[in-house]
């Protein structure tokens, strides 16, 4: 699995010009955590490890561990290039950050549903 799962981390970080500091934010890894799984020295990583690594670079497990040929980006098609990037950018960002994201995001949600209401404008779901 290592060869595979260290050149396909590599071939994601060069197609998207991520840095491995890009990796340790979106992880939560440490420098040398991530340097080691970049450079092949885990030969065989953890399945968490695996988990966090395809769920930071956005592709599936199948395809990090070589089970698969396509990256099968686990973002529904449905989804707006807006959509999209807002996902990857809170997916970037450390878990801390993540936690004030939702937050923020839950606020915003509630804000505007109960000015909807307060408008009379009602949906049906």
């Amino acid at each position: 699995m290592s060869d595979t799962f260290t050149d396909r981390i590599n071939q994601v970080m060069e197609e998207r010009g991520l840095k491995q500091a890009d990796i340790c934010r979106a992880t939560g890894f440490s420098s040398a955590q991530v340097a080691s799984l970049v450079t092949g020295r885990t030969k065989d990583p953890k399945f968490s490890t695996a988990i966090k690594v395809a769920q930071a670079l956005n592709v599936s497990l199948d395809w990090l561990g070589g089970l698969k040929d396509t990256p099968e980006v686990e973002v529904p098609p449905t989804l707006s290039r807006s959509e999209e990037r807002l996902i990857q950018d809170f997916r970037a960002s450390i878990p801390g950050e993540r936690a004030k994201l939702s937050d923020y995001a839950r606020e915003r949600r509630e804000i505007s549903e109960a000015s909807d209401v307060g408008s009379g404008s009602s949906e049906v779901a």
